[in-house]
């Protein structure tokens, strides 16, 4: 036995065998690169190296709560692995997140340079708003910019990055919004060459994709086109609450003088115009490019139904019409009220005519019995 050890040491301390194993790690290290499943101008290539998802050193506690979320959901797949592969870790296989960011109602559509540390891989056609695919220098992490949407869609990206992209998309911003809506996912590289792109709702929310990287580089942006109309929903669920609100509030105080007639043509006005742009943006239409790309238009289909995207939308314009009608009703009690008015109007001049009309005659009548009187004597 210690024969065998003094032997393989030996072996492992002998520099011709050491250079042949250095030289076959960076062989192997360089043939994974990212690949590109569309026409990218870019020719560059990045290593792809998964990363733990980390929070940003401001001390944002829901940040570190899910890091530590995170942590422990890593540490359960990590027991499973070492249980079920003998012990051997996949790092490929810990939960990362996606976060979905709306900044404003829209970008500049001419948007120039690029974020400091990313490199532009590809520009979509017009039909998907010219989103924009840029891929982490070091990391080799996609973030998806969305103009048309206003809002982006990062993959494993750390705060730090995640940050400088924001702050150099804050030139290209059109009608910002106060505060940011963020939404977050967990998505998992799946390990088995044979599965496909899945969201597992039980016993929590995470999205796999699959093992080959250019699978993965569809179904990502594929996702991100639908988690960014989803999020563009956030605004227009706003405004139908506050609009719900108002009305809710007349229901239980029956109080409508309040309402002036241009305050009501107001609200009228209002709920068009937010019906018509709910119904008439982008946000239920299916780009062409899903049209030629037949799988990436099931994943986009998929996530559009897990964010109930065509529900809301129909939950919101029955709630625009429910609350048209009752400013409807508001408007035509404010017109039945007015014409109460006029009519009591109209009543009121014929009564004081009639009033006149008998005075004159009442006056008439006494000139004509004293005139009479006058010619008696």
């Amino acid at each position: 036995m210690i024969n065998r050890l003094i032997k393989f040491k030996n072996v492992i301390n002998n520099p011709t065998l050491k250079s042949g194993l250095l030289t076959s790690k960076l062989n192997f290290s360089n043939n994974f690169t990212t690949p590109i499943f569309l026409n990218s101008n870019n020719n560059e290539n990045f290593n792809r190296i998964n990363r733990f998802y980390a929070s940003s050193n401001n001390g944002n506690k829901q940040q570190i709560k899910e890091k530590k979320e995170i942590n422990n959901n890593n540490n359960n797949n990590n027991n499973n692995n070492n249980n079920n592969n003998g012990g051997i870790i996949n790092g490929n296989n810990e939960i990362q997140i996606c976060k979905v960011i709306y900044t404003s109602r829209s970008y500049s559509k001419s948007i120039e340079n690029l974020p400091k540390g990313f490199s532009l891989q590809k520009v979509f056609d017009s039909s998907t708003g010219n989103a924009r695919w840029f891929v982490e220098q070091d990391t080799g992490n996609s973030v998806f910019v969305f103009p048309s949407f206003g809002s982006i869609v990062s993959w494993g990206v750390d705060e730090e990055s995640l940050d400088q992209v924001l702050d150099w998309l804050k030139a290209y911003e059109l009608k910002s919004w106060p505060t940011r809506h963020v939404d977050r996912y967990k998505f998992r590289i799946s390990t088995a060459s044979n599965q496909s792109f899945e969201i597992n709702k039980k016993p929590e929310e995470i999205i796999y994709l699959s093992k080959s990287e250019r699978d993965q580089d569809l179904e990502k942006f594929s996702s991100s086109y639908a988690f960014a109309q989803s999020i563009s929903l956030f605004p227009f669920e706003d405004r139908v609450q506050h609009l719900s609100e108002t009305a809710e509030d007349i229901s239980i105080t029956g109080q409508i003088s309040k309402f002036s007639k241009i305050e009501i043509l107001r609200q009228l006005g209002e709920q068009l115009r937010l019906k018509s742009e709910l119904n008439l943006s982008d946000i239920n239409d299916t780009p062409e490019y899903f049209w030629e790309n037949p799988e990436g238009e099931s994943i986009y289909n998929s996530i559009r139904s897990h964010c109930e995207i065509n529900k809301r939308i129909r939950v919101m314009n029955e709630k625009i019409n429910l609350i048209s009608n009752i400013y409807e009703v508001i408007n035509d009690e404010q017109k039945h009220n007015h014409s109460i008015r006029l009519e009591r109007i109209i009543i009121f001049l014929i009564a004081m005519e009639i009033f006149i009309t008998l005075l004159g005659k009442y006056d008439d009548h006494k000139k004509k019995t004293k005139n009479e009187q006058l010619q008696q004597q």
